[in-house]
């Protein structure tokens, strides 16, 4: 933002003494930020810990690029996602797909910090003129673009004001520009930011042009995603549509999307396609991450125990017999929102939102807060994935982890919990076959 780049008489060589002076500069603002001390309570330290820092410890996963493959690739050409997609960038969702694969490839297989439309030669005659050029320019930017970029990054009037306050816990804005362009090359800023920014770039890209379209066309993609993923475990399972045939649908009484028998547990599952949004993830204000979470957890929350209430009155359910064993209730999200199970989520986030929709529905005595937990698709994912090459089940996954936490604190996302149980975990078989279809469609556009 601040940067002289077009007088080149102002610049001298970086010596080892100025570029030390930057280091400890760096480690003094640690000084006059919160300390841990000066939270309202853990989750909220730790929230900004992981929004901060966990990307950038995670290994890079193909699962990510297979889901979004599986999510977007098929969408027929007038949908409206892909419109926006296109309009955003200049390329459609597929072409994206492909090419960024191959991006990915090329950085993390070589030792390389830049790229040009040169090394895609191979594969120019199978797209139409521009959209290789047209890919690289819709994820990079130039240094002067950035600087006007960075300064009129579109925020909320709330936000604007917190701004500076939240810097230091925000991720690198650069996750929607991984790529610097200079001339005709394209600087990778770094292979951690670019491998973190490919697989969610073109849910990042709708969000960021047009929320309103996404959320309302997303949703039934994204459960079709959590239903396949769950078909996986071959449990018996009850839709959304199956719950309100049997209950009958009313504005009073809600179901969650699936309903999964294991081993005499009942498990409940609700698909939220969200990702909270900037504000939500920097801020340490319960009453903020509160206000972000109505449409999501909360609502999910209100959903799994106005169903548990009823589930209290059947015994079975379209000749499935319902588990008789403890219950157990997953909120899935696309992206991680770092707010842990139910119980720490009332107690330290949201009390008066979650007493009232327990006075009003009951249901604790059937399914404990804490056995309620906020799970993100990568959570999901690894829960079924351990639930398939393993000895356990879903339900003694799900047991296990509500042990630990009564026990110790030493988890913050819900893999963790998973890990103790499968050290490694396979792709899910929907998301291999589409790693297939990506890996085959690239291969065929790659030219001897």
């Amino acid at each position: 933002m601040y940067g002289d780049f077009e007088n080149k008489n102002k610049h001298t060589p970086l010596t080892k003494y100025h570029f030390n002076q930057l280091v400890n500069r760096v480690h003094n603002l640690s000084e006059a930020v919160r300390k841990p001390s000066e939270y309202n309570n853990w989750l909220l330290f730790l929230r900004n810990m992981a929004f901060q820092q966990f990307w950038l410890q995670e290994p890079y996963t193909k699962q990510r690029f297979a889901r979004q493959y599986f999510l977007f690739a098929d969408l027929d050409e007038n949908h409206t996602l892909q419109g926006i997609f296109y309009d955003s960038t200049g390329i459609a969702i597929d072409e994206y797909l492909e090419l960024s694969m191959a991006l990915m490839a090329y950085f993390l297989t070589k030792e390389k910090v830049k790229i040009s439309v040169e090394w895609f030669s191979s594969m120019e005659n199978s797209y139409s003129s521009n959209t290789i050029t047209n890919f690289l320019d819709s994820m990079s930017i130039t240094f002067d673009e950035a600087r006007e970029w960075l300064k009129n990054i579109d925020k909320s009037k709330k936000e604007k004001e917190t701004l500076i306050d939240y810097e230091f816990y925000e991720q690198s804005p650069f996750t929607r520009f991984p790529l610097l362009k200079h001339e005709n090359e394209y600087f990778c800023i770094t292979p951690i930011l670019l491998q973190a920014t490919l697989p969610s770039f073109v849910y990042d890209v709708l969000r960021d042009t047009d929320a309103q379209s996404l959320m309302t066309k997303f949703g039934d993609l994204f459960e079709n995603l959590v239903a396949q993923s769950l078909q996986a475990i071959q449990n018996q399972m009850l839709t959304e549509a199956d719950l309100n045939n049997f209950f009958g649908k009313s504005d009073n009484q809600k179901v969650v999307d699936y309903l999964i028998v294991s081993d005499d547990h009942n498990i409940f599952i609700d698909a939220k396609g969200v990702a909270m949004s900037w504000i939500g993830m920097v801020t340490h204000q319960p009453g903020t991450i509160r206000n972000q979470t109505k449409s999501s957890i909360l609502k999910g929350i209100e959903q799994i125990y106005s169903l548990s209430n009823r589930l209290g009155e059947v015994t079975d359910i379209n000749g499935i017999r319902l588990g008789e064993k403890e219950n157990y209730a997953l909120i899935v999200t696309f992206k991680d929102l770092y707010v842990s199970n139910g119980q720490n989520f009332r107690d330290l986030i949201a009390p008066d939102d979650i007493d009232k929709i327990i006075a009003k529905y009951g249901g604790q005595n059937l399914l404990p807060l804490s056995n309620i937990y906020i799970i993100s698709i990568d959570d999901l994912d690894i829960l079924i994935g351990c639930a398939i090459q393993a000895s356990h089940s879903m339900s003694d996954i799900l047991g296990h982890a509500v042990q630990s936490d009564k026990s110790e604190r030493t988890k913050f996302v819900f893999r963790q919990h998973v890990f103790d149980v499968c050290p490694q975990v396979d792709m899910l078989p929907i998301l291999d076959n589409s790693l297939d279809e990506l890996m085959n469609e690239l291969r065929s556009k790659i030219n001897d």
